[in-house]
C-alpha cells in the first residue's frame, strides 16, 4: 500500500475493502486488539510468533486474506505506537463515518481480543496485576459484553463512545506498564498476593 510507514496504522477501511468479504470490520479490529496484547505481553514479538498464534487459536481465513500481507506493517506499527512514550498509540477501528454501532462492536471485539492477548504469554502475570491495571482488566471484560447491546448514535453516545474510547487506550499503556514491571519483579515474588 502506498504511503505505508512505522508511524501509522494502514488506512482501516482501505484495508477493509482489500479483503472483500474474506474479513469483516469485527475482525480487524480483533486483530489489532490481539496484537496489542500480545505486544504487551511480549515487546519483542516476531510475526513469525504472531502468525503461530493466529493458526493457534483459529484465525486461518485473516492469513488466508489480502490482510496477510499487512501483518508485519500491522504488527511493527503497534510496536512503534505502544513502546512509545510520546503516547501516540491509537486504536484501529472503523473511521466516524461508520455508524456508531459498529465502531462500538469494534471496540468491543477489540477490547475482548487484547485479553486473549495479553493471556497468551502472559496469564502468570495477569492473575497477579493489582490496581488500576486489575480495575482496567474487568472494565474491558464489560467493555466487551456492553459493546452488543444496541446504540441509538445519540450526541450523547458519540461523546461516550469517544471517552470509552480514550480510556482503552490509556488502560492498554496501564497493561504494558504493569506487565514490564511483573516481568522485571518475576512471579515468584508475587507469593505476599496468596
Amino acid at each position: 500500500m502506498a504511503g505505508m510507514n512505522t508511524v501509522h496504522l494502514p488506512d482501516f477501511e482501505v484495508c477493509l475493502a482489500e479483503c472483500g468479504t474474506a474479513v469483516n470490520a469485527l475482525e480487524l479490529s480483533s486483530l489489532h486488539g490481539l496484537i496489542c496484547g500480545l505486544i504487551c505481553a511480549k515487546p519483542e514479538l516476531e510475526l513469525s510468533e504472531l502468525v503461530e498464534v493466529l493458526e493457534k487459536i483459529g484465525i486461518v481465513d485473516m492469513l488466508e486474506s489480502s490482510m496477510s500481507s499487512q501483518l508485519g506493517i500491522l504488527l511493527e506499527v503497534s510496536k512503534n505506537q505502544l513502546l512509545d512514550d510520546q503516547c501516540e498509540f491509537e486504536i484501529w477501528l472503523p473511521d466516524d463515518e461508520t455508524k456508531l454501532s459498529a465502531r462500538t462492536s469494534c471496540l468491543g471485539e477489540w477490547c475482548s481480543a487484547v485479553l486473549v492477548g495479553l493471556s497468551e504469554f502472559a496469564s502468570e502475570y495477569l492473575a497477579n496485576i493489582d490496581g488500576e491495571a486489575r480495575e482496567a482488566i474487568g472494565d474491558f471484560t464489560a467493555i466487551a459484553r456492553v459493546a452488543e447491546e444496541p446504540i441509538e448514535g445519540s450526541e450523547a453516545d458519540e461523546e461516550d463512545f469517544m471517552q470509552i474510547s480514550e480510556y482503552c487506550r490509556v488502560a492498554l499503556l496501564l497493561f504494558r506498564e504493569a506487565l514490564i514491571r511483573g516481568s522485571l519483579r518475576g512471579p515468584e515474588t508475587d507469593e505476599r498476593l496468596h
